[in-house]
């Protein structure tokens, strides 16, 4: 928010916020307690794992916002999930992380998931990756990912 020169005192922005927290510990508290990631065998864990983490929060936003499950917004979902799957099942497969240590690996991490998931997404959708405000956005997301990450490891 603030790295796209937004103001944190943005009602809408904040109210998005706290619904995404609520899907996100929707998912921590009942979701990931019912739904095991191995359940298509332990090489889809991941994808199984971000999928319904990320499905989760994005259906109670929905829910919580009154907005309607309209097709749009399946079509943004699915591109959305397509994105960490493709992460998840070929890039992590083909870039290792593992020789990183801490914060670095985080970020790497982190880069890599996003970066994907974000491109991935936007080439689904029928978009170009190479759009420079894709990219600014894109870049935005992840940089206020990474801060929230390092934030929450200092809480």
């Amino acid at each position: 928010q603030v790295l796209a020169g937004k103001s944190l005192m943005d009602k809408a922005w904040q109210t998005e916020a706290i619904h995404s927290l609520i899907g996100f510990a929707t998912y921590d508290l009942f979701v990931a307690q019912i739904i095991d990631p191995k359940l298509l065998g332990t090489e889809f864990a991941g994808a199984v794992q971000d999928v319904t983490k990320f499905t989760t929060m994005l259906v109670v936003v929905r829910l919580l916002s009154g907005k309607p499950f309209d097709g749009k917004w399946m079509m943004s979902t699915g591109a959305m999930m397509a994105g960490f799957i493709a992460y998840n099942l070929v890039v992590k497969k083909m870039i290792s992380t593992g020789q990183l240590k801490g914060d670095m690996k985080q970020i790497a991490d982190d880069w890599l998931q996003w970066g994907t998931m974000l491109i991935v997404s936007k080439l689904v959708s029928g978009g170009n990756p190479m759009d420079q405000k894709f990219l600014n956005t894109g870049v935005n997301q992840i940089l206020g990912l990474n801060v929230g990450s390092k934030l929450d490891d200092m809480l």
